[in-house]
């Protein structure tokens, strides 16, 4: 397995072609909770960290930051698979978890990590995958030598999906009301539910 550097040995730098942009008509999904100590809206930042999450942009130690970010992808059962990795259980009822979909009211442009970029930085691949602490050396990193772009767009360690950690540039792109909010426990989501967990091999609790 080709190691991941703890951060990056050269100075960064992007062309054209490492940028990814995600128009008006892309639709992203997170799952967010509801109910809780910890809970943030659909359509906000978080601006607390870093967390154990692989892309948190914020400085260590934890704390507030000016620093935000949230996590999402292009397909639901990517955010399912991501939010319930630890348990390899779909828990639709603890914390009162909401299914949010909703399109960027603007184009985001994204760092795009699954090309060459890696590579041409003294990286890998590993960089999607490997130890959360060194990703977030490089996620800080590439935050403070690109402080225009909207985030990353990267590979999810679980499954052949898209993850996309959003940073604070970020957060004007949200619209007004999402297209699509349900909580994931209510009836119409159950089919569709049971289906991601069978393509994951995941459980489902409800």
């Amino acid at each position: 397995m080709v190691k991941l550097p703890r951060e990056p040995r050269v100075p960064l730098s992007h062309e054209p072609a490492d940028l990814i942009t995600l128009g008006t008509d892309t639709l992203l999904w997170r799952l967010h909770a509801t109910t809780g100590t910890y809970t943030l809206p659909w359509d906000r930042l978080r601006f607390y960290g870093p967390t154990p999450s692989r892309f948190d942009p914020q400085l260590e130690p934890p704390g507030p930051s000016e620093r935000g970010v949230t996590y999402a992808s292009t397909e639901i059962v990517t955010v399912l698979a991501e939010a319930f990795q630890a348990t390899r259980a779909i828990d639709a009822v603890t914390a009162g978890p909401h299914l949010t979909g909703w399109s960027p009211a603007r184009s985001l442009t994204l760092l795009d990590l699954t090309g060459d970029w890696p590579l041409r930085h003294g990286a890998s691949q590993a960089l999607t995958s490997g130890i959360k602490s060194s990703c977030r050396a490089w996620a800080r990193a590439i935050y403070d030598a690109f402080p225009e772009i909207d985030g990353l767009w990267s590979r999810s360690s679980l499954r052949d999906g898209t993850v996309v950690a959003l940073w604070t540039p970020a957060a004007d792109s949200f619209p007004a009301a999402p297209t699509f909010s349900r909580p994931l426990s209510a009836p119409g989501l159950r089919e569709r539910i049971w289906a991601c967990a069978k393509t994951i091999g995941y459980d489902v609790l409800a």
